[in-house]
Protein backbone atom coordinates (compact mmCIF):
# COMPACT_ATOMS: atom_id res chain seq x y z
CA UNK A 1 0.00 0.00 0.00
CA UNK A 2 2.88 2.38 0.61
CA UNK A 3 4.01 2.44 -3.02
CA UNK A 4 0.38 3.06 -4.08
CA UNK A 5 0.15 5.99 -1.66
CA UNK A 6 3.44 7.45 -2.91
CA UNK A 7 2.28 7.17 -6.53
CA UNK A 8 -0.94 8.96 -5.63
CA UNK A 9 0.92 11.65 -3.67
CA UNK A 10 3.20 12.40 -6.60
CA UNK A 11 0.24 12.48 -9.02
CA UNK A 12 -1.78 14.80 -6.80
CA UNK A 13 1.11 17.17 -6.20
CA UNK A 14 2.11 17.21 -9.82
CA UNK A 15 -1.26 18.34 -11.17
CA UNK A 16 0.63 21.25 -12.64
CA UNK A 17 4.20 20.30 -11.81
CA UNK A 18 6.05 19.63 -15.03
CA UNK A 19 9.78 19.89 -15.92
CA UNK A 20 12.88 20.24 -18.14
CA UNK A 21 13.62 17.31 -20.52
CA UNK A 22 17.08 16.48 -21.77
CA UNK A 23 15.94 16.81 -25.39
CA UNK A 24 16.79 19.92 -27.39
CA UNK A 25 14.19 22.65 -26.99
CA UNK A 26 13.01 24.27 -30.18
CA UNK A 27 12.49 27.99 -29.81
CA UNK A 28 8.92 29.15 -30.08
CA UNK A 29 7.53 32.63 -30.14
CA UNK A 30 5.50 33.13 -26.99
CA UNK A 31 3.85 36.42 -26.17
CA UNK A 32 5.76 38.17 -23.35
CA UNK A 33 2.37 38.70 -21.67
CA UNK A 34 2.18 34.92 -21.07
CA UNK A 35 5.69 34.51 -19.64
CA UNK A 36 6.48 34.64 -15.95
CA UNK A 37 4.83 33.42 -12.79
CA UNK A 38 1.37 32.10 -11.98
CA UNK A 39 -0.17 31.23 -8.61
CA UNK A 40 -2.88 28.60 -8.21
CA UNK A 41 -6.10 30.19 -7.00
CA UNK A 42 -8.68 27.41 -7.41
CA UNK A 43 -8.59 23.61 -7.23
CA UNK A 44 -11.83 21.94 -8.37
CA UNK A 45 -13.50 25.34 -8.02
CA UNK A 46 -12.41 25.76 -4.38
CA UNK A 47 -9.97 28.41 -3.13
CA UNK A 48 -6.58 27.25 -1.89
CA UNK A 49 -5.71 25.96 0.61
CA UNK A 50 -8.22 23.13 0.30
CA UNK A 51 -8.63 19.46 1.15
CA UNK A 52 -9.89 16.61 -1.02
CA UNK A 53 -10.79 12.94 -0.59
CA UNK A 54 -10.59 10.18 -3.17
CA UNK A 55 -12.30 6.88 -2.43
CA UNK A 56 -10.28 3.88 -3.42
CA UNK A 57 -11.98 0.67 -2.25
CA UNK A 58 -12.69 -1.56 0.71
CA UNK A 59 -13.20 1.39 3.05
CA UNK A 60 -9.90 3.11 2.23
CA UNK A 61 -9.36 6.54 0.73
CA UNK A 62 -6.71 9.10 -0.12
CA UNK A 63 -6.96 12.37 1.82
CA UNK A 64 -5.01 15.30 0.50
CA UNK A 65 -4.46 18.96 1.25
CA UNK A 66 -3.21 21.39 -1.36
CA UNK A 67 -1.74 24.41 0.41
CA UNK A 68 -0.31 26.30 -2.57
CA UNK A 69 0.98 25.85 -6.14
CA UNK A 70 2.91 27.98 -8.59
CA UNK A 71 4.01 27.74 -12.19
CA UNK A 72 6.71 29.72 -14.01
CA UNK A 73 6.94 29.89 -17.84
CA UNK A 74 10.25 30.94 -19.42
CA UNK A 75 10.87 32.28 -22.94
CA UNK A 76 13.09 29.28 -23.80
CA UNK A 77 10.11 26.88 -23.57
CA UNK A 78 10.86 25.54 -20.10
CA UNK A 79 8.78 25.71 -16.96
CA UNK A 80 9.11 25.12 -13.25
CA UNK A 81 6.15 24.18 -11.11
CA UNK A 82 5.93 23.71 -7.37
CA UNK A 83 3.41 22.71 -4.75
CA UNK A 84 3.09 22.49 -1.01
CA UNK A 85 0.82 19.59 -0.07
CA UNK A 86 0.06 16.71 2.28
CA UNK A 87 -1.43 13.36 1.34
CA UNK A 88 -2.28 10.15 3.18
CA UNK A 89 -3.82 6.77 2.37
CA UNK A 90 -6.09 5.59 5.19
CA UNK A 91 -9.39 4.09 6.27
CA UNK A 92 -12.25 6.40 5.39
CA UNK A 93 -13.27 6.56 9.07
CA UNK A 94 -9.82 7.75 10.22
CA UNK A 95 -10.13 11.34 11.53
CA UNK A 96 -6.45 11.92 12.42
CA UNK A 97 -4.83 15.04 10.93
CA UNK A 98 -2.88 14.79 7.72
CA UNK A 99 0.91 14.45 7.90
CA UNK A 100 3.09 17.58 7.64
CA UNK A 101 3.15 19.50 4.36
CA UNK A 102 5.89 18.69 1.87
CA UNK A 103 7.32 20.82 -0.94
CA UNK A 104 7.71 19.42 -4.45
CA UNK A 105 9.23 21.04 -7.53
CA UNK A 106 9.16 19.75 -11.10
CA UNK A 107 10.69 21.10 -14.30
CA UNK A 108 9.96 20.46 -17.95
CA UNK A 109 9.07 21.97 -21.29
CA UNK A 110 5.88 23.53 -22.55
CA UNK A 111 4.44 24.49 -25.90
CA UNK A 112 1.60 26.85 -26.74
CA UNK A 113 -0.58 26.57 -29.81
CA UNK A 114 -3.46 29.01 -29.95
CA UNK A 115 -5.00 29.08 -26.48
CA UNK A 116 -3.78 25.58 -25.54
CA UNK A 117 -0.69 24.96 -23.43
CA UNK A 118 0.93 21.51 -23.23
CA UNK A 119 3.36 20.55 -20.48
CA UNK A 120 5.90 17.73 -20.82
CA UNK A 121 7.58 16.95 -17.50
CA UNK A 122 11.12 15.74 -17.14
CA UNK A 123 11.63 12.25 -15.82
CA UNK A 124 12.53 12.65 -12.15
CA UNK A 125 15.70 11.40 -10.48
CA UNK A 126 13.64 8.76 -8.70
CA UNK A 127 12.65 7.26 -12.08
CA UNK A 128 9.07 8.41 -11.61
CA UNK A 129 7.30 9.11 -14.86
CA UNK A 130 4.96 12.09 -14.75
CA UNK A 131 2.33 12.19 -17.46
CA UNK A 132 2.15 15.18 -19.79
CA UNK A 133 -0.86 17.41 -19.24
CA UNK A 134 -2.48 20.36 -20.93
CA UNK A 135 -4.69 23.34 -20.31
CA UNK A 136 -5.85 26.66 -21.66
CA UNK A 137 -3.95 29.92 -21.32
CA UNK A 138 -4.77 33.60 -21.70
CA UNK A 139 -3.22 36.90 -20.67
CA UNK A 140 -4.78 36.79 -17.17
CA UNK A 141 -4.19 33.16 -16.26
CA UNK A 142 -4.56 29.51 -17.16
CA UNK A 143 -6.57 26.41 -16.38
CA UNK A 144 -4.71 23.10 -16.21
CA UNK A 145 -6.52 19.76 -16.02
CA UNK A 146 -4.85 16.59 -14.83
CA UNK A 147 -6.38 13.12 -15.01
CA UNK A 148 -5.63 10.90 -12.03
CA UNK A 149 -6.19 7.15 -12.45
CA UNK A 150 -7.50 5.40 -9.35
CA UNK A 151 -8.80 1.88 -8.77
CA UNK A 152 -12.34 3.29 -8.74
CA UNK A 153 -11.95 5.25 -12.00
CA UNK A 154 -10.44 8.47 -13.29
CA UNK A 155 -10.53 11.68 -11.28
CA UNK A 156 -10.40 15.04 -13.08
CA UNK A 157 -8.26 17.53 -11.16
CA UNK A 158 -8.65 21.08 -12.55
CA UNK A 159 -6.44 23.87 -11.21
CA UNK A 160 -6.83 27.55 -12.12
CA UNK A 161 -3.82 29.86 -12.05
CA UNK A 162 -3.71 33.65 -12.00
CA UNK A 163 -0.80 35.66 -13.39
CA UNK A 164 1.52 36.91 -10.63
CA UNK A 165 3.97 39.57 -11.87
CA UNK A 166 5.82 39.40 -8.52
CA UNK A 167 6.77 35.73 -9.02
CA UNK A 168 10.14 36.10 -10.72
CA UNK A 169 11.78 33.60 -12.98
Amino acid sequence: MISHARTFARSFALVALLSLPAARIEAQKVSPALLGGYDATLYKGRALPTEDRFSVRNGFQHRAKLQQMYLVLRANGTFTAGAQYAVDYRRASDKHPLPPLVDETVKGTYSIKGGTINFVPQKTSRNNVIRPTSGTIGSGGMKVTYLLSLATGTEVLPVEFRRNPNLLY
